[in-house]
């Protein structure tokens, strides 16, 4: 079973290409783990926020939230590097989506 999303700390509200509004999130825990506070840095938070802004339309509509789940890294399923991501409801109760965002050069 794999961990479920149970809350995330506010970063910042992005306007995306198409003009969604959408809030970054780093999510601080799941039903598995507890993020330590000071993970990630200031510069990972906002490298996330410019992905979001960036690649946030690819959400379903609904989506309100974008959560980071892992930081930036490659898997065997997705060999570019990505962060790992939710999309969450208005009331950040339920994941709608779940992307993997690829890290783009600045």
């Amino acid at each position: 079973m794999s961990a479920r999303y149970v809350s995330s700390t506010f970063v910042k509200t992005v306007t995306t290409r198409t003009g969604r509004k959408l809030n970054v999130e780093i999510i601080d825990k799941t039903s598995a783990w507890t993020r330590p506070s000071d993970y990630p840095s200031d510069a990972v938070k906002e490298d996330f926020a410019r992905v979001v802004e960036e690649q946030g339309d690819v959400f379903k509509e609904g989506v309100k939230t974008v959560a980071m789940k892992e930081t930036a890294h490659e898997s065997p399923a997705d060999s570019a590097t990505h962060y790992s991501s939710y999309g969450l409801d208005g009331n950040k109760r339920e994941v709608l989506d779940a992307k993997h965002l690829k890290v783009s050069k600045k």
